[in-house]
Order: C-alpha cells, then structure tokens, then sequence
C-alpha cells in the first residue's frame, strides 16, 4: 500500500502490519480504513494508515474479499464463493447474511439513502432491512461495478451496461457491446472501461456510446471515481498499472515502474494506491 499527501505528486509506503498481499477494495468508515484482501482477509488501520491489523473474527480462514461498503452503521464484506458477511462493530467482527442470495460470489456494493444493492456472479439483489436479507432483482448475468448520476443507477456487467430509472426496481440496458469492467460518471458524462482496456464515453442524456481511446495516450485511461483526484491508468493483465499525473504526465515520486495497482481510495488524511505484489504478477 503506498499513500500520498500531496494530491498524488509523491507516495511512501504504508505497509506496517500488512501482508504481501493485493488489496481488492476498501472502505473508510469515521477515522477507520478497511482493507479487503486477496488470501489474508480484512485489515484495518485506525491511525492513518500508518500501521494496519488483522480483523478476520468470524470470517472463513482465507477468504477473498472482493468487495466492501457501509450502509449506515453497518460494514458489509462481499466474499469469493462464501458470501456476505456484516459487521456492526466497525469491522472486529463479522457475522454471514446470505439469506435469499442464490449465488454468493459477491463483486460490489451500491448505497445511498435508503438503497442497498449487492452484485454477484449471478445478477443484482436488494435488501430493505440493512443487510440482513436479499431480494433477487434481476438475474443473468456477472455484476462488476455500480454507479449513480442524475437519479440512474448504472451496473456494469460482462453482458454490457444497465441503467435503472427507479432506484433499482427495474433494469433497462443501455449498453451492450461487450463485458464492461468499470464505471465512472458525473452529472454529465459516464465512462465505461471493458476488459481490453477500451474506453468508452456518452452523455447522461442520450446514453449514446462513443469509443474514445484515440483520445488518450498508449492503452487506455480512466478516471476511477468521478470526485476522486484525476488520475490515468492503463489495464494490465487484470489489474492497473502504471498510475500518471493527470496534468504532467510524469510517474510520481516513490512509485515503483512496472508495479500493477488494483484500486485507488482518497481519503480525508491521503492518498492511498494499493498495488499487486511483485511475486503475485504472473
């Protein structure tokens, strides 16, 4: 893990107490950050990310984390295969909620307001009751990424884009030209990354799809949250790699070359950039 508290122009590392590891997601909750792994479970650092522990109590031995997000009180953990765990605690310990889920790969978390979706390896699923059990909405196909603008939720999948217009009631596509790895929108513009690494661009309005990597430098760019600090990306045998200034073009100070990075969080005290452990790049 490497963070940054100049806006990205210089990093150091922040691994104390943290496996060699690939972080998959992670979550800020009051003065916590929560960590989701690749073999290793949940780490949590409460001091700025300068030093990070183990909290697993309740989790299976192992388990990948692909996915985590807060919901009011509540932390939710999404799992490879086991499931949905929550925590109500601040993240010491988790306990299963796989109540109507028919498929427990989980791969993202939607909330705001009242709204809590999970994705899967088999559809979307919402819950009313924070958590605690799910309700199929629409099912078929493998959830990525989940996004808002403008009052529509937008679900990237590996059959395209959906889009709905009624706070997850109902499912429309808006996109289907190939599986889509992640999104990203503002108030007027959405972007689409597949898994080639193509990006692809339209307007809240008319969702009228345009493919822009002519526009960009070698592979392909992405902004990874549209209020996050702009940064450029290109895809990397799965992963992110080589993380550039948006405005010098240049590699920042104290990133490594070559490194792939899996996500990238801002917070209020930093930066942070979690990268693939050189031995893990195959």
């Amino acid at each position: 893990i490497y963070i940054s508290m100049d806006q990205g122009s210089s990093w150091e590392l922040a691994n104390n107490g943290f496996p060699a590891d690939a972080v998959n997601d992670w979550v800020v909750k009051d003065e916590s950050i929560l960590a989701g792994t690749n073999t290793h479970g949940i780490f949590i650092s409460s001091d700025r990310a300068r030093s990070w522990y183990s909290s697993n109590k309740g989790l299976p031995i192992g388990v990948r984390i692909t996915s985590l997000a807060q919901y009011n009180h509540v932390l939710l953990a999404g799992t490879y295969t086991y499931g949905l765990f929550l925590s109500d605690d601040n993240g010491q310990t988790w306990n299963i909620s796989n109540t109507g889920l028919k498929n427990l790969t989980i791969r993202c978390f939607y909330t705001s307001g009242p709204i809590l979706l999970v994705g899967t390896n088999d559809g979307i699923y919402s819950s009313t009751n924070g958590g605690k059990s799910w309700t199929p909405e629409k099912n078929g196909m493998q959830l990525n990424a989940f996004s808002m603008t403008n009052n529509k939720i937008l679900a990237a999948t590996n059959k395209g884009v959906l889009v709905s217009t009624d706070y997850g009631n109902s499912w429309d596509w808006t996109f289907q030209e190939g599986a889509i790895y992640t999104l990203a929108a503002d108030e007027r513009e959405i972007y689409l990354l597949d898994f080639f690494g193509n990006v692809y661009r339209s307007s809240t309005t008319d969702f009228r799809w345009f493919k822009i990597d002519q526009y960009m430098p070698v592979q392909s760019t992405f902004q990874l949250t549209p209020v996050s600090s702009k940064f450029l990306v290109a895809a990397w045998k799965g992963a992110l790699n080589n993380l550039i200034s948006i405005q010098g073009g240049y590699q920042p100070r104290g990133l490594p070359k070559d490194t792939a990075f899996t996500v990238l969080l801002d917070t209020p005290f930093g930066l942070l950039a979690g990268a693939v452990p050189p031995h893990k790049i195959e």
